[in-house]
């Protein structure tokens, strides 16, 4: 299985506590996903995000202000002048493929070939050490995503065996989700070097997926407020958790997740198609670091994540490198 994202996201960076009037600041960021950094092929392997970070003037959005396609997060989040709000864009490519690639017709207890096109948008709303945030996720399955046509186009290019089964994919289908959680900042000690704890929960629901999940994160470093909330979006791939602005951390910790539908899985919604038995908890362990200075940022992580399907567990092991930029 191959998971790619081209991600072109516009986000508005959440400081932690810092209030209205903040300094302006803009960053661009670059991340690259690959399994290569845990030696394996197959599951999550490869992934792609561009992104940048704006702290606006005023450090609050209100529900009136914000793009109708903002409104419902806006809502779940409860953001209002009271906290911090930050709006993301996200786009991007998912694809999936059974282990053997080379096999035709693919293995029917394996998963599907699969794509999704999609775009996210998402709100988190920070009042010190509790930020809220809800994803609303649009997309498309099937031939429309041009998933086969980028997988190729990879593999050509990395030399790697060219997939076979794209003939056998999920069909077209429009795909929708919702989600919302909230995270913590625990035991924070705030010193030469600061620790915290980090927990969080989430729920969602959709064709797309459905799931609730829980997580905790042990973390030491500098600066630390300014950066806990990222971990609300990692479980999503919205964004990798990066410091700023001079910060530093190492991290670990793990998330439970138990699924009760995924389009990975189970397949077309509307129509018969190729499917296999769900994994329905999913457990999933990261470490990584993340520094930075004025002007540049870097992190890197490897994350353990289950399968997919029933019989694709430890299938989705990768490392993840993030390149940050200030560019205001």
């Amino acid at each position: 299985m191959v998971r790619i994202f081209l991600v072109v996201s516009g986000l508005i960076f959440f400081s932690g506590a810092a209030g209205a009037g903040t300094e302006r600041e803009r960053w661009f960021s670059f991340s690259f996903d690959n399994d290569i950094f845990a030696g394996t092929d197959g599951g999550y392997t490869n992934g792609l995000y561009l992104s940048w970070y704006d702290l606006p003037d005023g450090g609050h959005h209100s529900a009136r202000n914000v793009p109708w396609y903002y409104r419902l997060q806006t809502a779940l989040t409860g953001a209002d002048s009271s906290g911090e709000s930050v709006l993301t864009h996200n786009i991007g490519q998912t694809m999936i493929t059974p282990a053997d690639i080379q096999q035709v017709p693919p293995d029917p207890e394996d998963i599907p070939y699969s794509g999704v096109l999609f775009w996210q948008g998402s709100v988190l709303f920070g009042r010190g050490e509790v930020t809220d945030f809800s994803t609303l996720f649009l997309g498309v399955l099937g031939p429309a995503s041009l998933a086969e046509q980028s997988q190729k186009l990879v593999h050509r290019a990395t030399g790697s065996d060219q997939p076979q089964g794209w003939g056998y994919q999920l069909h077209n289908e429009p795909l929708i989700a919702i989600r919302y959680g909230r995270f913590w900042q625990n035991l924070h000690f705030d010193g030469n070097v600061e620790y915290d704890v980090v927990t969080g929960a989430q729920a969602g629901f959709g064709n797309f997926l459905s799931s609730v999940e829980t997580g905790a994160y042990f973390r030491v470093g500098s600066k630390l407020d300014t950066s806990y909330s990222l971990l609300a979006l990692s479980s999503g791939r919205e964004i990798n958790p990066t410091a700023h602005s001079g910060g530093w951390f190492a991290y670990v910790g793990g998330s439970v997740q138990y699924v009760l539908n995924s389009v990975f899985s189970d397949g077309n919604t509307f129509r018969d198609s190729p499917s296999v038995a769900l994994d329905r908890r999913v457990n999933s362990a990261t470490i990584g670091v993340a520094l930075s200075s004025k002007y540049w940022g870097g992190s890197f992580s490897f994350t353990n994540q289950g399968g997919v399907g029933s019989g694709s567990n430890g299938r989705q092991k990768y490392g993840s490198v993030t390149v940050v930029r200030r560019l205001q």
